[in-house]
């Protein structure tokens, strides 16, 4: 595995360049944020974007896995850990939230350090789920790929809404199953009591859907 994993950082390492200034950029606007305002509410940023490269390097180490034909019994639970880290992506824009409760002197910083870190993780996102898509299609042609893209934004979104209003991190899919589910049945008895976050979560899934769609037919065309 290990020898896996070292090819799949070769095999994209002009993509990890990439990130890594994206990154770079990222730690410096956050610090000169905290250096103008000294104030350290953003900060989770750096956790959440953090989170959201997770998914693109499980990804990574799929797609090597499926082109080295590497114990490829192992890449339907690796899929399904993927989907339950990838919301960590998308997720970033509903921390727009905490602009209703920040300090309107630094407003205009804040809306441009968010929509930063947001864009990041967005594009980090779109990379894997284009990943899981190429690797569905060479499974098998007949699979319809983009059907499931279309679920796989649907349980996002989701997810988005389990980690905003719910508060369940990623890894409590694993050690609170039965408290999502209990919590999820209670909500959604209720949709109207959640329905703008639930609409906010369907509008940032929707989003993925169709930059995926659009990508798709970018590379068609090319």
């Amino acid at each position: 595995m290990l020898e896996i994993i070292k090819t799949a950082i070769q095999s994209r390492l002009k993509l990890a360049k990439v990130f890594l200034y994206l990154t770079g950029f990222a730690f410096l606007i956050i610090t000169a944020r905290l250096f103008i305002t000294a104030d350290k509410t953003l900060l989770f940023l750096i956790w959440n974007l953090f989170l959201a490269y997770i998914p693109l390097w499980i990804s990574s180490i799929m797609k090597q896995m499926q082109i080295s034909d590497y114990r490829t019994n192992l890449l339907l639970p690796m899929g399904l850990v993927w989907l339950v880290f990838f919301p960590n992506g998308p997720y970033i824009f509903t921390d727009y939230i905490h602009l209703t409760y920040g300090n309107s002197d630094y407003f205009i910083l804040d809306v441009m350090t968010l929509t930063y870190f947001a864009l990041v993780a967005f594009a980090a996102s779109v990379i894997s789920l284009m990943d899981i898509a190429e690797m569905m299609r060479k499974k098998s042609g007949k699979l319809p790929v983009t059907a499931i893209v279309g679920l796989i934004c649907v349980l996002t979104s989701f997810g988005i809404y389990l980690g905003r209003d719910l508060r369940f991190n990623s890894w409590d899919v694993i050690v609170k199953p039965g408290a999502i589910a209990k919590e999820t049945f209670m909500r959604l008895s209720h949709p109207e009591s959640d329905m703008i976050t639930l609409t906010a979560a369907g509008i940032i899934g929707a989003m993925l859907f169709m930059t995926y769609v659009i990508r798709k037919l970018f590379l068609i065309q090319k």
